[in-house]
């Protein structure tokens, strides 16, 4: 899940207002999910400041830009911190944070795991917040009156709405604060006309096609060991296969094999003829083979990929491979088990259904709602996103009842030792 539009609006006309859109990710499809968003603000005449690293070619009208360089790290919607930040904290018995790559059906020890995940995700997040962001905050913003600003992580936690690229089709559903809204699928598009090379290849394809793809920040040909044995997989392989991928030498490129190192990936993942997408699991793309009812095989390199391909794997439709475990046998198993078990497709064919029967698009909902909290300021927002820490958690009211009960325990211990004692007494008097 990726979170986060930040947006900042400014105005108290919903008609038009001023908007600031900010995405603290240094990933450039982390942040064209989101122009749909702002592109469907600016439509309805808000004038947007956008602050990116990858700006339009041409913006659009409404639309002004600064072009920033980016140094930060990456936020999930599936991260503890970004749900710690909303008020309702994750419950690490069932929700998972992306970094412990588990799937739902957690053993003992893997809910251990992932509550030490958790806790130091938290614990982490408010470390950074107080010792490292408040610090640069009180050098640099110290206009008159600064000294009674509230402190940084109260205002993180001072939102009207957050929107999360989330959907419970491609990840467990969970509680969630009422100000936070799941737009999952936003950057689903339209099928635009593949170029004539592609369309021929796919068309001409009678026993289907298998696309593969290991996204746009993987670069393939550190992985030469395992796209060698998916090539060598493919040669044997009645179906034709697109794949991103540049090989230093081609001369072992089987002929039903077309590569490139860029596809259209949602038109390819639209066609009718296209059976099967192997992929690194990225949210993204995962989102893209549920709208088009696509079974997966899936290699997690890293991120939120293992815990994206857990989940798959789970509620059957795709399987996964770890990244030492890629070679000719295993990936051939995995990949005729996909293609010839019909439960895979019949299950992502399921989940499409699902994910396209909606009242409005993604897009259309993001809009709605950050018009709604314009309208309406911190309408949804809980009175939790103004608790402490020791508040949020009630770690006060856990150690008042550990107190309690040591303290029980101990007037427990003193009494049976009395009456021991007096007990030992009257037997040495008789």
């Amino acid at each position: 899940m990726t979170p986060l539009l930040f947006l900042l609006a400014f105005g108290i006309s919903v008609e038009s207002a001023r908007i600031l859109a900010f995405f603290p990710v240094p990933f450039p499809s982390h942040h064209f999910i989101f122009r749909p968003v702002i592109e469907g603000l600016a439509q309805k005449g808000h004038q947007i400041l956008y602050v990116t690293g990858f700006p339009y070619k041409e913006s659009p009208n409404n639309i002004d830009q600064i072009i920033i360089r980016y140094n930060v790290s990456e936020l999930r919607g599936d991260n503890a911190w970004v749900n710690e930040m909303s008020g309702l904290p994750d419950n690490p018995s069932y929700q998972l944070d992306f970094k412990s790559g588990l799937s739902n059906d957690m053993s003992f020890w893997q809910r251990l795991y992932n509550t030490y995940v958790t806790g130091v995700t938290t614990i982490a997040g408010y470390y950074y917040l107080h010792f490292l962001m408040q610090p640069i905050m009180d050098k640099y913003f110290n206009y008159t009156g600064w000294e009674s600003r509230p402190s940084i992580d109260v205002l993180a936690r001072n939102r009207s709405l957050i929107l999360v690229n989330f959907d419970y089709l491609f990840g467990y559903p969970y509680p969630v604060a009422p100000h936070r809204k799941d737009i999952g699928g936003i950057n689903i598009k339209p099928n635009e006309v593949l170029p004539k090379d592609l369309q021929t290849f796919m068309d001409e394809s009678k026993e289907g096609v298998i696309f593969m793809s290991l996204g746009s920040h993987i670069d393939a040909k550190y992985l030469k060991e395992q796209m060698n044995a998916f090539l060598e997989v493919f040669k044997e392989l009645p179906q034709r296969v697109l794949m991103k991928y540049e090989p230093e030498d081609e001369s072992q490129v089987p002929p039903n094999v077309k590569l490139s190192k860029w596809f259209p990936q949602q038109d390819i993942l639209a066609h009718k003829n296209c059976i099967l997408f192997i992929t690194h699991g990225g949210l993204l793309s995962l989102a893209e083979a549920t709208y088009h009812g696509l079974p997966l095989v899936g290699i997690p390199i890293l991120a939120d990929q293992a815990k994206n391909l857990a989940f798959v794997e789970s509620q059957g439709f795709g399987r996964m491979l770890g990244l030492n475990n890629v070679t000719k046998e295993t990936v051939s198993w995995t990949v005729q088990e996909v293609l010839s078990n019909s439960r895979y497709r019949e299950e992502a064919l399921r989940r499409s259904k699902i994910f396209k029967d909606r009242r409005q698009t993604p897009a259309e909902e993001a809009v709605y709602w950050v018009e709604h909290s314009l309208k309406y300021p911190f309408a949804l927002t809980p009175e939790s996103t103004k608790f402490s820490a020791v508040v949020l958690h009630m770690l006060y009211i856990k150690l008042f009842i550990t107190l309690v009960f040591f303290l029980a325990i101990y007037i427990l211990y003193s009494v049976i030792k009395v009456v021991k004692t007096l007990t030992c007494k009257t037997k040495r008097k008789k």
